[in-house]
């Protein structure tokens, strides 16, 4: 139905809501939302190829190692120049630098130790501030 060699696209047979539709004539196989390249298998030059193992994925050729091993490194090498560009271009300053020798104004524990924190700052002494904390669950 279709000539070899030809991109099929989706408007050339139709939408999903025609596959009732499907004549006689269309195979499901032609029937693909995807766009697909069918090889022109009578091209001599193409034929050369296959018969020496050579091509391309894009003929139906295993992907590995005639793509992935030329793919890859470019892909990977390509990430990690882009991120580093970036980071040389604009690096993150996300608030003000850290100073570790510096103690922030204010330090909170987590919302459920508020209370018991609380008690510890109240009271002056540290061991009436533990006996506090310890009757804070029985409930003195």
């Amino acid at each position: 139905m279709f000539p070899l060699g030809k991109i099929i696209y989706a408007s050339d047979i139709g939408l999903p809501a025609s596959i009732p539709l499907l004549t006689s004539e269309q195979k499901e196989s032609d029937f693909n939302m995807a766009t697909v390249k069918k090889p022109d298998l009578s091209d001599p030059q193409l034929r050369a190829k296959l018969a020496k193992g050579m091509g391309h994925n894009y003929y139906g050729e295993p992907a590995w190692p005639n793509d992935l091993l030329y793919i890859f490194p470019v892909v990977i090498l390509g990430t990690i120049a882009l991120n580093v560009g970036l980071a040389v271009l604009d690096p993150a300053a996300v608030g003000e630098p850290a100073d570790p020798f510096a103690t922030p104004l204010e330090i909170l524990p987590e919302w459920y130790l508020y209370p018991v924190f609380q008690i510890l700052r109240t009271v002056p002494s540290k061991l009436l501030g533990v006996v506090a904390m310890a009757s804070v669950p029985l409930g003195l």
